[in-house]
This record gives C-alpha cells, sequence and structure tokens, in this order.
C-alpha cells in the first residue's frame, strides 16, 4: 500500500469504497517506544490505520466511524473487565 494502491473502506452502510494513500502523511502517538505501533493518517472523509511493523496493509474507516470509535475509547467501552 505505501505505492499508493488503495485501500478499502468499510463504512457504517457496509458499502466498500477504494481510498488513496499516495499522498497520506501518516502519524504514531508519542508514546510509541517498541517501533511497533499503530500509526493513523488523515485522509479527507476517512481516516486511515496501519500497523507500523506492516505499513504496506492499511485500514480506513469514514471519519463519523472514527470517531464512534474514539468516543467509545475515551468511555472506557474497550476496558478490559477487572480480575
Amino acid at each position: 500500500m505505501m505505492d499508493g494502491t488503495p485501500a478499502v473502506t468499510s463504512p457504517g452502510n457496509r458499502e466498500c469504497q477504494m481510498v488513496e494513500l499516495r499522498a497520506a502523511v501518516w502519524r504514531r502517538s508519542t508514546k510509541c517506544e517498541s517501533g511497533s505501533c499503530v500509526e493513523v493518517a488523515d485522509l479527507d472523509e476517512n481516516v486511515g490505520l496501519r500497523n507500523s511493523t506492516r505499513p504496506e496493509i492499511a485500514i480506513a474507516f469514514s471519519v463519523e466511524t472514527w470517531r464512534d470509535f474514539i468516543a467509545g475509547v475515551r468511555a472506557g467501552e474497550f476496558d478490559q473487565p477487572s480480575a
């Protein structure tokens, strides 16, 4: 995907579309210390996501889906239950 090959995005309506990655500027958390991190890119109407150790593979989400995911993270929706 680093060569500009499109990624596939699956918006909430389950229709797929191709997203151009050629001009994507990938960024990772400043807390990433291991080199194996999640990278995110602003793709206009979409948000790209990839693993820094496998940059040739990426997935994209609609901005709305990404915002819903981030809201869920902040609300603790994905936290592991206490043992």
